[in-house]
């Protein structure tokens, strides 16, 4: 057993982080993979494919694999590089090609039918093949349960819908209130997601922002209840966060790590207006104030942060921030390390809280020693309230 940690990746304006469990199970939120990144000859862009299989990812029979996958929404800055370097289809035709192309099989896939369908003519390629691939799990579901809890081929609903595709599916739906401690099929004692949004649908001109994952991670260490209490929101707005706290125990709110949504946007304060830039919304503050421990950490994935009219990210939302956490708690993942290319922003997890870690991610000698899959029996899906 290890201790828990968060990695947070420098992504310019988009999105792309790594929990890893105490049994070194892996969750990750969202990709931002460009071709830029990829390409050697380029210094200014850290390559987190190249990480992931290098310094990260577990293998079984030699291909990479992470346990979970979980979309907040798909913008393309949130699915970048989802076709080219993550497998899509049925896992028993994984072959040597897609071993040779270190395709990504993803054992557990998070889907939000609810923004796919509300948007799907302004879907990215990579969006599709997303949505394309939960479908196929969700049909495998439908025809053959069994099959269907393969690695590979497991998948996880998330938020109100009542989509007729979703029929048959009640045991793989989790929504907004709910807590969740099985992940790729095992059950933690150590670990839970509690999920705040996507909440119902507000209006007809709700922005398709607003539909994204809202949840709160609370890891658990050395019998220490609530070690870390860590928050992603997507890039969820204002209205949204209004309504979670309205709707929320304050045990569900607090938090010691908050990425800030939409990149620093000022969207998470107030409208991107000259009456909404006034001030923000007391609701906004009133979240940020739900902080605890220390020193309670705002992390920025973004581009680097300049006194300029640029949203996102906002120099003005910056402030708001800093305001809250002070200047030595807030961390942009563009320029925190003061390295090119930058290197993403850790926080390893003890009984004592999180705390900023000194690995560094081009140094593969640190890379983590990786370990049999746990040996617990696996559970069933279910609802854990």
């Amino acid at each position: 057993m290890i201790d828990p940690r968060i990695k947070y990746y420098p992504v310019d304006n988009g999105d792309t982080s790594l929990i890893t469990l105490s049994d070194e199970t892996k969750i990750l939120i969202d990709i931002n993979i460009t071709e830029d990144s990829q390409d050697e000859e380029n210094k200014d862009r850290f390559d987190v494919f190249d990480d992931l299989l290098n310094n990260e990812l577990k293998k079984d029979n030699g291909i990479p694999y992470t346990d979970v996958f979980i979309l907040t929404h798909p913008d393309v800055d949130h699915c970048r590089g989802f076709e080219k370097c993550f497998y899509h289809g049925n896992p028993n035709d994984y072959d040597e090609d897609d071993k040779k192309d270190n395709q990504i099989l993803i054992k557990e896939l998070w889907y939000t039918p609810k923004v796919f369908s509300r948007y799907s003519n302004d879907l990215s390629q990579d969006a599709k093949v997303f949505k394309k691939e939960a479908k196929r799990r969700m049909e495998l579901y439908k025809s053959d349960p069994n099959e269907a809890d393969n690695d590979g081929n497991r998948i996880r609903i998330v938020g109100y819908t009542d989509n007729d595709d979703l029929k048959g599916l009640h045991d793989r739906l989790v929504v907004p209130g709910e807590t969740i401690n099985v992940f790729n099929d095992i059950e933690k004692d150590d670990f839970k997601l509690f999920i705040h949004a996507p909440l119902k649908k507000r209006s007809d001109d709700e922005d398709k922002n607003d539909s994204s994952i809202v949840f709160q991670a609370k890891f658990d260490v050395d019998n220490e209840k609530n070690a870390c209490l860590a928050f992603w929101g997507g890039d969820a707005c204002w209205r949204v966060w209004e309504d979670i706290l309205d709707k929320s125990k304050d045990e569900d709110l607090n938090w010691d790590l908050f990425l800030a949504p939409h990149h620093c946007s000022w969207g998470f304060f107030n409208e991107n207006t000259d009456e909404g830039k006034k001030e923000p919304k007391q609701s906004s503050l009133d979240v940020l104030d739900k902080k605890i421990g220390e020193f309670p950490k705002v992390i920025v994935s973004s581009k680097e942060i300049k006194n300029d009219d640029v949203n996102p990210p906002s120099y003005k939302a910056r402030n708001q921030y800093v305001n809250r956490v002070k200047e030595k708690n807030f961390h942009v993942t563009s320029t925190d390390s003061g390295k090119t290319p930058p290197e993403p922003i850790e926080f390893e997890i003890s009984s004592n809280g999180p705390s900023k870690s000194s690995r560094s991610s081009s140094n593969k000698a640190l890379k983590t020693s990786l370990i049999t899959k746990a040996a617990s029996q696996p559970k069933t899906y279910g609802r854990t309230l």
